[in-house]
């Protein structure tokens, strides 16, 4: 059983390098999107991926994930666990 949160966390890394590699990929398609010409003043649209916007995304992303998670959980060790259950 002491296993299981070595197995979550490979799981969160999976996710996390999954959705990063999905997004600059999807973010280089972008660019290859044509415009129509005369309209933007350019043919395509300029994409630029920086290490920096890509680490800061991930940081604000943990942060609030980590919020989503702290607020339900403290609201939930608040109440009495027999009155949660309760059908009255």
């Amino acid at each position: 059983m002491h296993h299981i949160p070595y197995i979550e966390r490979y799981i969160w890394v999976c996710r996390c390098y999954t959705g990063t590699l999905a997004g600059i990929v999807l973010s280089y398609s972008i660019g290859g999107y044509p415009l129509p010409e005369g309209v933007y003043g350019s043919s395509y649209i300029p994409v630029v991926i920086r290490i920096e916007d890509v680490l800061s995304v991930i940081s604000v992303v943990f942060l609030l994930n980590m919020a989503a998670g702290i607020y339900p959980a403290q609201k939930a060790a608040n109440l009495d666990p027999l009155e949660a259950i309760s059908t009255r």
